[in-house]
């Protein structure tokens, strides 16, 4: 009886260490598919740090660095369904507060909380459904203690009928001016039908981004109608803007990210587009001015520079879709885009 249970107990033990071992071949597997055809961007890469919150059910989605602070800002939502965090970190990543934010009506914020942006004393979050930026005071975030909770100066509408809206997914700022962008996917997330056109150059864009001047004449710091109007290509989850270049973020599920940049001197005026009420001029993001384009690891967000270093946050490593936390996703990397081709 002994010796035929040592002899169970041995066939367990080997078929247990079979499926570890084929768990190990397929984790090994799957980090090498995601990571090798990206390896170049791994090779011109330095980890800066983890990103605050991505073990803790923060999905992040957006990203501002203050200069002047030397501090970090991530923007996103929870897994969880609490409300929407900002973390502020150092320029080495330690977390200095995690504050939530809140609606005008008092009542956390628990929507899908998109990218910011900071402009002078006010932090602006993409609303996405709620067609909206949310507006909070930036000297309140910094001034804040850690936990605290920021009331909301308002909200900026993007949307004025049922077919003139746009839903905002992130949110930059560039040459003084606030750049405010959406997000198109089939079926998914779609956009009105005067944002769908097929550029002089032959593509097919979907998506629009609106350019705002900022004002200190409101309590909002932006100006109520837009005065420049990009046309998009699919999926754009970020935008940013150096040394005259216009960067992309495009992901979408498992594919591999792409960030495409474009010549800003050379976009090419589509037409005059009527969009929240205003005629304004249309400028397309499409073969005309492109340049080249990088290949990044699936669920890139939103994308900045700091010095010449080009940053791009990713959510791949959240609680929510977790394959990032075996990949390497969890850290924010700094990119040396002359050593990327």
């Amino acid at each position: 009886m002994r010796a035929k249970n040592i002899k169970l107990l041995k066939k367990i033990t080997i078929i247990v260490l079979s499926v570890l071992l084929g768990l190990s071949a397929l984790c090994v597997g799957f980090i090498g598919v995601m990571r090798l055809p990206v390896g170049a961007y791994y090779g011109a890469s330095k980890k800066e740090f983890e990103i605050p919150g991505i073990k803790d059910g923060f999905v992040p989605q957006g990203i501002h660095y203050d200069d002047t602070a030397q501090n970090y800002l991530f923007s996103g939502y929870t897994s969880n369904n609490t409300a929407s965090p900002v973390y502020v970190t150092t320029k080495t990543g330690e977390i200095v507060k995690r504050v939530t934010l809140l609606k005008k009506d008092g009542s956390d914020y628990i929507g899908h909380s998109g990218g910011l942006a900071v402009k002078g004393n006010y932090l602006y979050v993409a609303g996405g459904e709620d067609c909206c930026l949310y507006v909070y005071s930036y000297v309140a975030v910094k001034n804040a203690e850690n936990g605290a909770k920021i009331e909301c100066l308002g909200t900026f509408p993007t949307k004025i009928a049922e077919n003139d809206y746009i839903k905002p997914a992130f949110v930059t700022v560039a040459d003084g001016k606030i750049i405010v962008g959406e997000f198109y996917r089939a079926k998914s997330n779609d956009t009105p039908a005067s944002h769908k056109i097929t550029t002089k150059a032959g593509d097919y864009n979907q998506a629009l981004a609106l350019e705002y001047y900022s004002t200190t004449s409101n309590s909002l710091g932006i100006e109520t109608n837009p005065v420049k109007a990009y046309s998009l290509p699919n999926q754009v989850q970020g935008l940013t803007v150096k040394n005259d270049k216009v960067y992309l973020s495009i992901s979408w599920g498992l594919s591999f990210s792409h960030v495409p940049v474009y010549d800003k001197s050379a976009l090419v005026k589509e037409k005059d587009i009527s969009v929240l009420g205003e005629d304004i001029p249309l400028y397309s993001l499409d073969s005309t001015s492109f340049m080249h384009e990088y290949k990044l690891p699936p669920m890139s967000e939103e994308l900045i520079f700091v010095g010449s270093k080009m940053l791009v946050l990713n959510e791949s490593a959240s609680n929510k879709h977790f394959f990032g936390k075996i990949t390497g996703a969890n850290w924010l990397y700094s990119t040396d885009l002359d050593k990327l081709k």
